[in-house]
């Protein structure tokens, strides 16, 4: 499993342990991302586009606190 995705699944479980935010940065995220996936199906992004634009996110999941 790639570490964005480890680090997301261990947001979903676990969110005070992930950031200083918790729960707070959890939520920013989970809207971002859905921000991002609806502008680029709006703009008819293919699926190679989507996933690079999402993989954009990683400096804002990967925090200090939640790398393993």
């Amino acid at each position: 499993m790639s570490v964005f995705r480890s680090v997301m699944v261990a947001m979903f479980e676990q969110p005070l342990r992930c950031s200083p935010a918790g729960r707070t940065h959890v939520e920013f995220v989970i809207g971002l991302f859905f921000q991002v996936v609806v502008r680029e199906f709006a703009r008819g992004a293919e699926i190679d586009i989507l996933r690079s634009r999402v993989l954009m996110l990683a400096p804002f999941v990967e925090t200090p606190t939640a790398r393993t």
